[in-house]
């Protein structure tokens, strides 16, 4: 599918008039003619930080990789601060939810993240404004003191913060981030998201997850995704949204439920 000029002004105009980040509209989607998504509109206000949940297969990684540009909706259309993500791609950064690294490589943590300053057309840049940026990005995510060492021997919480360094080296305005704590232990996944939450200060946030418990005291908002999407202004989950769009139980803690939504 081709974004029309007029669509493409059009999304400008209303991210001029609302300010929101990104913006889906009547987005479907399917694989070899298997519906993935079906009909998702909705909005992130810049800044926000939104939890993205629901059951395997339901399109959160699916959904990430449309408003990261990686994919292409078959109807309906995404726009990232007012343009379509492949043209806000310089805006975006994206972290997939697993990363396979061969740990006896010999690439340091500081040539990692290095590549995040990679430069369409212009090659692989070492200059003082790159060294700089990689340095700040390291520091923003705790693993500074981990410059030279081999990616291979960190810890998975501390590889997962070193490859979110190397998207934000790019100088993000928004960071989507697939399961960001897949395998990392629960010290770990609590510091990843107080890091994440100093983030959202300058930086918009969407990440699919499992660990809502967590989670949810940290996130601004939640979307459960299963083929559809019902998107809530905080963190509260009424059972009945829970059940509906088949988000698990298990990942909904007391707090999240609104008063007498559960019996």
């Amino acid at each position: 599918m081709k974004y029309r000029p007029d669509e493409c002004l059009c999304s400008k105009f209303l991210y001029k008039m609302n300010g929101n980040a990104v913006e889906v509209k009547n987005v479907s989607f399917s694989y070899t003619g298997r519906p993935v998504l079906e009909d998702i509109t909705f909005s992130i206000p810049e800044k926000g930080f939104i939890a993205l949940i629901g059951p395997n297969g339901g399109g959160k990684t699916t959904l990430l990789k449309l408003m990261a540009g990686l994919l292409t909706p078959d109807q309906g259309t995404i726009s990232v601060f007012g343009s379509p993500p492949k043209k806000a791609f310089r805006r975006i950064g994206y972290v997939p939810q697993e990363i396979h690294t061969n740990k006896d490589f010999p690439i340091t943590v500081g040539d990692v993240v290095l590549m995040g300053r990679l430069k369409p057309f212009n090659g692989y840049g070492r200059s003082r404004k790159d060294v700089d940026i990689v340095r700040e990005s390291l520091e923003q995510m705790g693993v500074a003191p981990f410059h030279k060492k081999r990616i291979g021997e960190l810890s998975g919480g501390q590889r997962q913060k070193v490859f979110i360094a190397r998207a934000l080296a790019g100088k993000p305005d928004i960071l989507f981030l697939d399961e960001p704590t897949s395998s990392v232990d629960s010290q770990s996944r609590r510091d990843l998201y107080r890091t994440l939450k100093e983030l959202n200060n300058s930086v918009t946030i969407v990440l699919a997850s499992h660990d809502l418990m967590m989670l949810s005291n940290f996130v601004k908002s939640v979307a459960c995704v299963n083929r559809t999407l019902h998107c809530h202004d905080n963190t509260c989950i009424e059972s009945d949204m829970a059940d509906t769009y088949q988000c698990p139980m298990e990942l909904i803690s007391a707090k999240t439920l609104r008063p007498g939504a559960a019996d």
